[in-house]
C-alpha cells in the first residue's frame, strides 16, 4: 500500500495486501483532524493521521479500497521495470460468498440442570482488573462448565464424592473460550474452511480458506440447556474478557485480497538479459489484470463475511458500509480486527465494532479498550523504526464508542503491555537503537524500551510523560499494570524485575529493579504489597529445566526484594509459563495450584501450595493425573501402526519392542492435568480426559468423586449429529458453603 508522507508516496508493500473491516454496529466514529498534541512522535495538528473516520456510503469504501489496491499496482510494477522487485508468488480474489445457506442444527437440549446455588469457588486468573479472561473451564455455584474437544460438558459439583455428568451440548467447530454469568454460556469456536452447502471459495495459489469465530450463547438457567444466539464472524479469536455480564472478544481478519508481486524473467533460457522492452511487457501483462481484476471487484471481495443463524439456516448479514472504521491518513498492516459484544443478561444485544487495518495488541478492560497498529513503514530508511498507533475507545454496556487516536515510535514488545486506568492509556515500547555516521549505519546497538502514558484530549491521544530508558538490549517476558504500579521482567544474561510508580501520569519513572532467577513468564500482583512471579531456570550444561515460584516484597518500590520461594524440578515445565491462566487461587485463602509436567515422561500432576508474607510457600500436595491404561492395541491405532494381525503378533512376541510401544503410547498419549478449581475445602483437577475432586487435606489420598471424560475429538464436517437426550435427573439440591475469611493474599483484581 502507498502511504502518504511530506507530499510523495512511498511504499509500503511488503506488508501485504489491502487493509479491510466488517460491519460496524455501533455506529460511525467521530474524529478531529485539527488535534493539539505534543511530543515529537506524536501527531501533530493539521494532520492526525492515525484519527479515525468512515466513508458515507459502500460505494465510496469501495472506491477508496480499490484507489489504494490499483496504488500498489502501480508501485510494484514499478519496482518491477527497475529490477527490484521480489517473487512472492501468484494470488487471485476471492469470488463473492453464497448470501445464505442450510447449516448445522442447532444443539439440542439434553438433560435437565437445577439453577446454580452461587457457593464460593475460585475465577480464571486475570491480566487486567475488573475483568475475567476467557478460558476453556469456568466454575460457577455448583456447576463445572468444560469444553473438551467439541463438547460443551456440564459437571454437578455440589457434592465432591456426587461429580457427575449433567448435561454435553455438541458444539460446532473447534473449543477456544468459554464464559459463564447471568445463566448464560458464552462459547468461541473457531471453524476452518468453507461451510456446509457451498461451494469452496479459495485462491488457488494460496489455499486461502476463510476461518470463522462462532459465538454461541446457551441458555443454563433452567431445564434443558438451550442455544438462544449463533453468530459466525470471520476472523479468529484474539482475546476474550468478560465484565460483569458483558462478553467481549477481539476477532482479527487477514486480507481476502492477496496482491501478488509480478513474475518477470530478467533473462532468457541462455542467460542473456532481457531488455526493457522484453521487461516491460511482461510487467504491463501483468498490471493489465490485476487492474482488471481490482476493477470489476464488490465491496464483498474485500469485506470479511458475518452470518447468523436464523430458523436453522446461516444468513449472511448486509454490509453497513457507513460503520467502517479507518485512519484518516493512512492504513497499516493488512486485515482487520472487530471488537464483538454480548450482553448475556439480554443475549439478543450483540454490538460489533471494526477497526480496518490488522491489530497487533487488544487491550479489553472494564471501561476502556486500546487497539494497537503497527506501522513498519516503507523499509526505505536508513534506520528503520516502526510506529504504533493506539486508538481508544470508551465502553459501556455492550456499546463501544471510539475516542481519540495518536502514535508513538516504536513497537510493542510483549502483552500485556497496554492499559488503561483512569483515562489514562499505559504503553510499553521498544525502540531500535542505531549508530550512524557519514550517511550510513555504522552499528546496530540493540533496543531501548520505556513506559509512555498518553490522554485523551479533543479526538487526539496526548503524551502526558514518558519514563526513562531502561533495560537496554534485553528482551521483555512479561508485563503487568496493577493501580499505580507496573511491573516489567526482562532478561538477558540474567533476569531483572523493574518495578515503576505510575501515581503521576505525567512522570512514570523506573523506581527500582531486582535480579530474578532464570526467566520470568508471568507476574501477578497480590494484595499486601506482594508480587509473584514465575520464572523458569534452564541449565544448558545438564540441560535440565527449573520452573520457580518466587514472592516478592514490593512495600518499598525503591528497594523490591525477594521474600520466598520454591522450585519444582528438574526437568519440568509448566503451561502457567505462557498462560497465565493456568495458575489459579483459592476464592477466600492463601492457595494456589498450577500444572506441572515432566519433561522425560511427559507424567503431570496439579501441584497445590499455600503462601504467606511470613512463612512463604507450604507445599500441600499433588494430585497426579491417572495413568492411562491402553491395550497394545490401542496404542498401535494411535501410533498409526493400524491394526496388522502379523506385525501384532511380532511385538506380542518381542518384548522389548512391545515395552517400548507401550512406553511411546502413555508419552504421547498420557494424561496431563490442565487446570485446578477451587470450591471450599476441595479442589478439582481438570485433566485432558477426566475430572476428579480432592480434599485440600487429604490431598495425596483416593479421589473424592471423579467423571471420565472421552477422548477429546476434533471438529470436522459435517457437524455432528445431535445425541439422544440422556435420561432425566433431578439430583437434591446441594447446601451452600459457609462463607470463609477474606484472603489475606489473593489476585489482585479477581
Amino acid at each position: 500500500m502507498l502511504l502518504r508522507r511530506s507530499g510523495r508516496w512511498t511504499s509500503a508493500s511488503r506488508l501485504g495486501a489491502l487493509a479491510f473491516g466488517v460491519v460496524a454496529c455501533g455506529g460511525q466514529a467521530e474524529t478531529d483532524d485539527g488535534v493539539a498534541t505534543r511530543g515529537d512522535d506524536l501527531t501533530v495538528a493539521n494532520g492526525n493521521a492515525a484519527a479515525l473516520g468512515s466513508e458515507a456510503t459502500c460505494d465510496a469504501l469501495l472506491g477508496r479500497l480499490q484507489a489504494l489496491l490499483l496504488a500498489q499496482v502501480s508501485e510494484r510494477a514499478e519496482q518491477a521495470r527497475a529490477g527490484s522487485a521480489i517473487y512472492y508468488g501468484g494470488g487471485v480474489f476471492i469470488d463473492d460468498v453464497a448470501p445464505s445457506f442450510v447449516g448445522a442444527a442447532p444443539a439440542a437440549p439434553l438433560l435437565s440442570v437445577a439453577a446454580p446455588s452461587g457457593a464460593g469457588v475460585s475465577r480464571t486468573t486475570s491480566q487486567s482488573p475488573g475483568v475475567e479472561d476467557g478460558d476453556f473451564v469456568k466454575v460457577a455455584g455448583d456447576r463445572i462448565y468444560l469444553l473438551h474437544g467439541t463438547t460443551l460438558f456440564i459437571l454437578d459439583a455440589r457434592q465432591e464424592s456426587a461429580t457427575a455428568i449433567l448435561a454435553e451440548v455438541p458444539l460446532e467447530g473447534d473449543a477456544v473460550d468459554l464464559h459463564v454469568q447471568a445463566g448464560k454460556v458464552a462459547v468461541l469456536t473457531r471453524l476452518y474452511g468453507p461451510f456446509p452447502g457451498i461451494d469452496d471459495v479459495y485462491s488457488p495459489y494460496y489455499y486461502y480458506y476463510p476461518s470463522y469465530t462462532k459465538l454461541t450463547v446457551i441458555d443454563v438457567a433452567d431445564g434443558a440447556p438451550e442455544v438462544v444466539r449463533e453468530a459466525y464472524f470471520e476472523g479468529d479469536t484474539y482475546q476474550s474478557r468478560r465484565s460483569g455480564s458483558v462478553v467481549r472478544a477481539a476477532i482479527q481478519q487477514t486480507s481476502k485480497a492477496q496482491l501478488d508481486y509480478p513474475s518477470v524473467s530478467y533473462a532468457d533460457v541462455f542467460g542473456r538479459p532481457r531488455t526493457q522492452t522484453e521487461i516491460d511487457l511482461q510487467v504491463d501483462l501483468w498490471a493489465l489484470l490485476a487492474t482488471e481484476s481490482i476493477e470489476d471487484s464488490t465491496i464483498e471481495n474485500y469485506l470479511p463475511s458475518v452470518y447468523e443463524r436464523i430458523d436453522g439456516a446461516l444468513v449472511q448479514q448486509p454490509f453497513d458500509c457507513a460503520g467502517y472504521l479507518l485512519p484518516n491518513g493512512e492504513l497499516t498492516q493488512a486485515g482487520s480486527t472487530s471488537i464483538v459484544s454480548v450482553d448475556l443478561e439480554a443475549a439478543g444485544d450483540i454490538d460489533t465494532l471494526t477497526l480496518l487495518g490488522y491489530a497487533d495488541y487488544v487491550h479489553i478492560g472494564q471501561d476502556a479498550l486500546v487497539l494497537a497498529q503497527t506501522d513498519y513503514g516503507d523499509g526505505t530508511s536508513l534506520t528503520p523504526q516502526p510506529r504504533l498507533n493506539l486508538h481508544l475507545f470508551d465502553v459501556e454496556g455492550v456499546s463501544v464508542s471510539y475516542s481519540a487516536s495518536g502514535h508513538v515510535t516504536g513497537y510493542i514488545p510483549a502483552q500485556p503491555a497496554l492499559d488503561v486506568e483512569n483515562g489514562v492509556v499505559r504503553a510499553l515500547t521498544s525502540e531500535d537503537v542505531y549508530e550512524t555516521g557519514d550517511g550510513s549505519v555504522v552499528a546496530y546497538l540493540g533496543t531501548s524500551n520505556q513506559l509512555i502514558t498518553l490522554e485523551a484530549q479533543g479526538g487526539g491521544l496526548v503524551e502526558l510523560g514518558r519514563s526513562a530508558g531502561f533495560a537496554s538490549g534485553q528482551s521483555i517476558y512479561s508485563v503487568r499494570f496493577a493501580g499505580e504500579r507496573g511491573y516489567i521482567a526482562t532478561a538477558a544474561d540474567q533476569a531483572q524485575i523493574s518495578v515503576f510508580d505510575l501515581s503521576d501520569p505525567s512522570a512514570p519513572s523506573l523506581s527500582g529493579q531486582i535480579s530474578a532467577a532464570g526467566y520470568i513468564n508471568s507476574l501477578i500482583p497480590l494484595p499486601g504489597d506482594r508480587l509473584l512471579a514465575l520464572g523458569t531456570n534452564y541449565d544448558p550444561f545438564s540441560g535440565s529445566q527449573q520452573v520457580e515460584l518466587q514472592l516478592l516484597d514490593v512495600s518499598d518500590l525503591a528497594a523490591p526484594s525477594l521474600a520466598h520461594s520454591y522450585a519444582f524440578g528438574p526437568n519440568v515445565y509448566t503451561d502457567a509459563s505462557y498462560d497465565i491462566r493456568a495458575i489459579t487461587f483459592h476464592p477466600s485463602r492463601n492457595i494456589l495450584s498450577l500444572p506441572i509436567q515432566d519433561g522425560f515422561t511427559g507424567a503431570g500432576a496439579l501441584e497445590v501450595l499455600s503462601f504467606s508474607a511470613e512463612s512463604g510457600f507450604t507445599h500441600l500436595g499433588s494430585v497426579a493425573a491417572p495413568s492411562p491404561d491402553y491395550s497394545l492395541e490401542e496404542c498401535l491405532l494411535l501410533l498409526g501402526y493400524g491394526f496388522d494381525p502379523a506385525f501384532l503378533e511380532q511385538v506380542r512376541n518381542d518384548p522389548t519392542l512391545q515395552e517400548s510401544i507401550l512406553s511411546q503410547c502413555s508419552l504421547y498419549y498420557g494424561l496431563y492435568v490442565r487446570r485446578g478449581l477451587f470450591r471450599g475445602n476441595a479442589v478439582f483437577a481438570v485433566a485432558t480426559q477426566g475430572v476428579s475432586a480432592h480434599a485440600l487435606d487429604a490431598l495425596e489420598g483416593p479421589a473424592l468423586g471423579s467423571v471420565t471424560l472421552p477422548p477429546p475429538g476434533y471438529y470436522t464436517y459435517p457437524p455432528l449429529p445431535v445425541p439422544v437426550p440422556l435420561p432425566a435427573a433431578s439430583p437434591a439440591e446441594g447446601e451452600a458453603l459457609p462463607p470463609e475469611e477474606a484472603p489475606e493474599a489473593a489476585p489482585e483484581g479477581e
